[in-house]
């Protein structure tokens, strides 16, 4: 059973990881500087609140064998994070650096994937090592659970374990909003109907004020720190989504909610092509301010519009989306549709 306000959160959350894309990427090129403090200010926001709504409703899966487990979610997820990591490498293995970035990709970061996974494909694989790290857990009492995950979490926050590759340490922040949502989830369901307006000012208000206090004493990688941030936006996320299903004219954000598989996968593509054809004229462009505080808005719609519409087109082609000859039963509870 689908939840509005669930699909209204992930349609908050992969807007934000486009806008956020289309900050850092331009920003390699010297544009969008004034957007950079923003987006550094969300990080503790996009991605808790993209796991917390992907674990809502993972509990059931999880009772199931490690075999059933493997045929129904996880042969997919893989398939679709080691596809799309070899598409990336053959689209941009001979494109040209991108202002201090580099697109293309070397070959043995191919051959490596799978303990260096690609930094814009790693999502689907966060998925699928949740998913078997919390049927592993399984029999601990969830109190140990969390508590194990908001460890690994806090490991990685301070610096303790460091992976040297950015999406490995975002899944091992991430791990325990996941694993949080499969536990609470039904909670949280059940306490949505109970929230009001004055709600997601009040968690928006708190998680922002902490969020620019953090900033500003530069205590970011402090114990715990980014782990109660994260809490707070999760908070704050869900009970926005909650207040915005209630919006007739926002059930755009629903149905683009439903649709964040294409759009995650794709949107790369879109803000990275306008990239490299801004990069001959960044140097000029740099300088107007009104080009560059529209730029991520302009870019964030159109790498939306585009990727929904390529999705759209290529449906038919089943095995971009899905594992082959899976049974469509199971295809769609534990990821972004």
């Amino acid at each position: 059973m689908r939840e509005d306000w669930v699909d209204v959160a992930k349609g908050i959350a992969i807007v934000l990881v486009v806008g956020f894309h289309a900050v850092v990427f331009p920003a390699n090129l010297g544009l969008v500087q004034d957007w950079r403090g923003f987006a550094a200010l969300l990080d503790t926001f996009r991605m808790p609140l993209f796991f917390f709504t992907s674990g809502l409703f993972a509990a059931p899966v999880l009772r199931r064998s490690l075999r059933e487990l493997w045929r129904t979610r996880v042969a997919r997820l893989l398939w679709l994070f080691v596809l799309w990591s070899v598409l990336w490498f053959a689209v941009f293995y001979a494109a040209p650096p991108l202002g201090t970035s580099r697109v293309s990709q070397r070959p043995e970061e191919l051959l490596l994937m799978l303990v260096s996974p690609n930094q814009n494909t790693w999502y689907v694989y966060a998925l699928a090592l949740y998913l078997l790290a919390a049927w592993g857990l399984r029999r601990l009492p969830v109190a140990v659970q969390i508590s194990l995950a908001a460890l690994l979490a806090v490991a990685f926050d301070v610096g303790l374990l460091d992976a040297a590759n950015g999406a490995v340490d975002r899944m091992g922040r991430g791990f325990v909003w996941f694993l949080v949502a499969v536990h609470l989830g039904p909670g949280v369901c059940a306490l949505a109907p109970r929230v009001r307006w004055w709600h997601p000012l009040l968690a928006l208000g708190l998680y922002g004020g902490a969020a620019a206090l953090v900033a500003a004493h530069g205590v970011i990688g402090a114990p715990f720190v980014r782990l109660t941030l994260a809490a707070l936006a999760v908070l704050g996320g869900c009970a926005l989504a909650v207040t915005l299903s209630r919006v007739a004219a926002l059930d755009w954000l629903r149905a683009l909610g439903r649709r964040t598989l294409g759009v995650y996968l794709l949107h790369f593509y879109v803000i990275l092509g306008v990239c490299l054809l801004l990069a001959p004229v960044a140097a000029q462009v740099a300088a107007w301010r009104v080009f560059n505080l529209a730029l991520p808005v302009l870019l964030t719609v159109l790498a939306v519009l585009v990727s929904l519409a390529v999705h759209r087109l290529a449906r038919g082609l089943t095995w971009l989306w899905d594992r082959p000859r899976l049974q469509r039963r199971d295809a769609r509870a534990d990821l972004p549709t």
